[in-house]
C-alpha cells in the first residue's frame, strides 16, 4: 500500500475517485470516473478498502476539517457506507464540527448538494439539529446554494427528530441580535451604514437563497432593510442622498413620516420584527423554493405566510422571533395577500382590494395577536375607507407626477417599500389606517402623497 497516493489523491484524482456525485438539473445521480478502483474494492472487498483508507487517513493533516469533511466536499460515498467498520476514533468523526467553522460532515454535503452522502451520513445517525458558527443547520447550507430538493429532504428527516422528542430548540441566540440591532437604531447609538448592511448580512441567513442571476431580489430587500434604518435612526440625508434636488422628500413630509413611525410605538421587539418582516417578504418569489416547500401556493406572498407557519425552520430569523411578532408578520402577510399598499401607490389596485383587505381584518377578530390592540378604542368601521375618490385622486396626482424616468431613483423605490413595510404592521396597530376615512393619521399620509 505504500506505492498509492495520499488520502487527499486518492478521494479527488479523477483516476482513483468513484461513485462522485454529479448534480445536473433537478436530477441526482451517481457516475462512474475513468477508473472505478476504490468503488470495485470498497464493494468487492470492504474490509480491505477499510485497511486502505484507515492507513491513508493515519497520515492525512488538513486544517480544514476531518477525513470525512473532505469525503463530503468530493462527494465520496463508499466511506460514508463503511464508516461503521473503522476504528471508533474514526468512527466518531461523522459528528465532529470542525474548529474553524463548526461545520460537520452533513454540512458540507449539504453544501456541495451531494444528496446521496446526506442521506447515507443521517442513516449513520448524525445528527440533522447541528448548527455551524453562524447558526446555520445543514438544511440552511442546502438552500443557500440552491439544492431545493435536497433541503426538502432535510427538511422532513429533521421534522421526524423534533417529532420523536420535541420542538427544536436552538437558535435562540440569534433572536437576541436582531434585538440588539433594533435597540441601537432606536436609541441612536451611533450605528453606521455599513455596519448596519454587514449585521443584516450576518443575521439574515434567508438573504442568501436567491441566486446571482437574482440580485435585483436582493437589492430591493436591502433597500427595504434601509430604509426602515435612515428613518427608524432619523437619518433624512442618507434616506434622501440619492434624490435630484428638485424631487428631494421635503423636510415636512419627512417629519410627518418620523410623527407616522412614533404613533405606531415601536419597540426594539416591534422593529426587529418590521426587519424580519423586510428581509424575508420576497424569498416567496424564489420558485424552486415555493415548488418544493408550498407547491399550493398560488402567488409569493401565500407561499411564505404557508412556509413560515407550517415550516419556520426553513426561515430562521422569522422562528427566532417571539410568539406575538411572529403573529403579526403572518397576520400582515395574509393582509398583504389581499392588498399590496405598494401596489397601491403605483396605481396597481383597485378599491375593491381595500374591501377585501378590511375583510380580511374584521374576519380575523378572534384570531388576532394578543395585546396588539390593547388600551385602543375600537374604531367605527365604515364602506369609505382609504380608498375614496379623494384619496385615488390625490394618488393619481401623484403618481403622474412622478412617471418621468429620472425620479426612478433607488430612493424612490425605497420609499415605497418602507411604507409598504411599515404600513403592514399598521393594519395591525393603527386600525384607523384603514376604517376611519377622517383620522388624523389618513390626512397625515395623504398629506405626505401629496407632498411626494
Amino acid at each position: 500500500m505504500d506505492h498509492l497516493p495520499n488520502y487527499r489523491a486518492l478521494l479527488t484524482d479523477t483516476w482513483w475517485v468513484s461513485g462522485r456525485e454529479m448534480l445536473t438539473g433537478t436530477r441526482c445521480f451517481v457516475v462512474a470516473e475513468e477508473a472505478q478502483m476504490l468503488d470495485m474494492l470498497a464493494q468487492a472487498w470492504p474490509k480491505k478498502y477499510v485497511q486502505l483508507m484507515e492507513r491513508k487517513i493515519g497520515e492525512f493533516k488538513d486544517p480544514d476539517g476531518s477525513y470525512l469533511h473532505l469525503a463530503a466536499k468530493e462527494g465520496h460515498l463508499p466511506i460514508f457506507r463503511l464508516v461503521r467498520l473503522f476504528s471508533d476514533s474514526n468512527q466518531v468523526q461523522i459528528r465532529a464540527a470542525r474548529a474553524n467553522d463548526l461545520m460537520t460532515p452533513l454540512h458540507v454535503a449539504a453544501q456541495h448538494g451531494h444528496r446521496l452522502v446526506c442521506e447515507t451520513i443521517m442513516d449513520q445517525k448524525a445528527p440533522v439539529d447541528t448548527e455551524d458558527c453562524e447558526e446555520r443547520l445543514p438544511l440552511h447550507l442546502a438552500l443557500q446554494h440552491g439544492h431545493f430538493q435536497l433541503a426538502r429532504i432535510l427538511l422532513d428527516r429533521l421534522e421526524q427528530v423534533q417529532t420523536s422528542y420535541g420542538a427544536h430548540e436552538s437558535g435562540q441566540r440569534k433572536k437576541n441580535l436582531v434585538e440588539a440591532l433594533a435597540n441601537r437604531m432606536l436609541t441612536k447609538e451611533g450605528l453606521q451604514e455599513d455596519d448596519f448592511k454587514a449585521e443584516v448580512y450576518k443575521i439574515f441567513l434567508e438573504m442568501r437563497y436567491f441566486r446571482k442571476e437574482e440580485q435585483n431580489e436582493i437589492n430591493r430587500q436591502m433597500a427595504a432593510l434601509l430604509s426602515v434604518y435612515w428613518v427608524i435612526s432619523e437619518q433624512y440625508e442618507l434616506f434622501t442622498r440619492e434624490q435630484p434636488e428638485k424631487d428631494k422628500l421635503r423636510p415636512e413630509s419627512w417629519q410627518h413620516m418620523l410623527e407616522w413611525v412614533n404613533e405606531v410605538g415601536l419597540t426594539s421587539k416591534r422593529v426587529a420584527a418590521v426587519l424580519v418582516y423586510c428581509a424575508i417578504v420576497a424569498i416567496g418569489k424564489i420558485s424552486a423554493f415555493q415548488k418544493e416547500f408550498a407547491a399550493e401556493a398560488t402567488e409569493p406572498i401565500g407561499a411564505l405566510a404557508s412556509i413560515v407557519q407550517r415550516h419556520p425552520v426553513l426561515v430562521p430569523s422569522f422562528q427566532r422571533l417571539d410568539e406575538e411578532e411572529q403573529n403579526l408578520i403572518v397576520y400582515c402577510l395574509k393582509a398583504q395577500a389581499h392588498f399590496n399598499f405598494g401596489q397601491f401607490l403605483q396605481a396597481e389596485s383597485l378599491p375593491m382590494s381595500l374591501a377585501k383587505c378590511k375583510d380580511s381584518v374584521t374576519t380575523r377578530e378572534n384570531s388576532r395577536p394578543a395585546d396588539v390592540w390593547e388600551d385602543r378604542d375600537e374604531p367605527h368601521w365604515d364602506m369609505k375607507l382609504i380608498g375614496s375618490h379623494q384619496s385615488y385622486a390625490c394618488l393619481e396626482t401623484f403618481l403622474l407626477q412622478r412617471s418621468s424616468p429620472s425620479c426612478k431613483t433607488a430612493n424612490m423605490f425605497t420609499y415605497v417599500d418602507l411604507l409598504n413595510s411599515l404600513s403592514g404592521f399598521a393594519f395591525a396597530l393603527e386600525r384607523e389606517f384603514l376604517c376611519n376615512d377622517q383620522s388624523p393619521q389618513r390626512v397625515r399620509r395623504e398629506r405626505v402623497i401629496e407632498d411626494n
